[in-house]
């Protein structure tokens, strides 16, 4: 296997609140698999350390110096996000949520792509989604589908990818940031439980353009009946932060930004609207559905 010339390192941060402990050994696994092995791991737990999922207990028998967990000081996933980032000092901060894995080219094919475009400051790629359900009569059933792409994304100009990626949430676990860029618009908000990615994505993009979306699948995102805890708490419903909505309607936002960004043909209006409007209703869980019915395309695996 080809080797990458080395010269970017990663801080990979994973917020934990009552995760299963296999899903979090699961995803602990994915990271230590990586070809490209040049990062850190910062674990930031809210889950009470005497519980039996706390990741102290649950990575007692992993013995890597690359590994840091710290029981987390305030509440909500940003805080803990915000937590584990500052305990590094990496150039870039690769988000990895408890229950999801990564491919393990990721951060190699990632570190390539840094060495070849230094100005890069957000990245993200497709995730495989592996959704349990249960049927009427009890069974449960995984199923396969992928997400986290936004289709024509080259037409999209550099000043209004913000307004994407606003209405079509990216995959967390397929993240990268520049440290730079998460530094500069005041890392995670730690008001916010529900879209707190997307509030930082928006900032970053509003001033920085310099961003890439690899066409390609770089991990799993798992969605489980479960999900969080087989009580269903999270972050956000532990620390009583309430989720916080969107300032404005789509069409309220879409009309700003045309009056603000003239010159431009119609043309290129009538597609931005229908893009993401169509996608926005697709819906983050339909987003396999709706990228193959538009372009059939094949899906690539890292």
């Amino acid at each position: 296997m080809k080797t990458y010339w080395r010269i970017k390192m990663f801080d990979v941060i994973i917020p934990v609140f009552k995760t299963e402990p296999e899903y979090l050994r699961e995803a602990v696994d994915s990271v230590l698999k990586q070809t490209f092995s040049d990062f850190k791991i910062y674990i930031s737990d809210g889950t009470p350390e005497d519980h039996a999922w706390h990741s102290n207990k649950t990575l007692a028998d992993y013995d890597d110096e690359r590994i840091t967990i710290v029981q987390q000081l305030g509440m909500g996933i940003s805080d803990a996000r915000n937590q584990a980032g500052k305990l590094g000092s990496n150039p870039y901060l690769a988000t990895l949520d408890s229950d999801d894995t990564w491919f393990e080219l990721k951060l190699e094919y990632y570190n390539q792509l840094l060495k070849e475009n230094p100005d890069l400051h957000l990245i993200w790629g497709e995730a495989q989604i592996n959704q349990t359900i249960k049927s009427p009569s009890g069974r449960e059933k995984e199923i396969t589908s992928f997400g986290g792409i936004l289709n024509d994304w080259g037409k999209t100009l550099p000043q209004h990818r913000w307004f994407r990626v606003c209405w079509n949430p990216l995959m967390t676990s397929t993240q990268v940031y520049s440290r730079e860029a998460v530094e500069s618009v005041g890392w995670w908000n730690p008001t916010i439980t529900m879209g707190e990615d997307t509030d930082l994505n928006v900032k970053i993009l509003k001033k920085y353009y310099d961003a890439h979306q690899v066409e390609a699948s770089v991990g799993t995102y798992r969605v489980h009946l479960n999900q969080t805890t087989k009580g269903g708490e999270s972050h956000g419903e532990e620390s009583g932060i309430a989720p916080t909505g969107r300032p404005d309607t789509f069409e309220n936002m879409f009309k700003e930004l045309k009056k603000s960004d003239s010159g431009i043909s119609e043309d290129y209006w009538v597609w931005l609207y229908q893009t993401v409007n169509a996608e926005r209703q697709a819906g983050r869980g339909e987003r396999l559905q709706f990228s193959m019915m538009q372009g059939g395309r094949n899906i690539v695996k890292l």
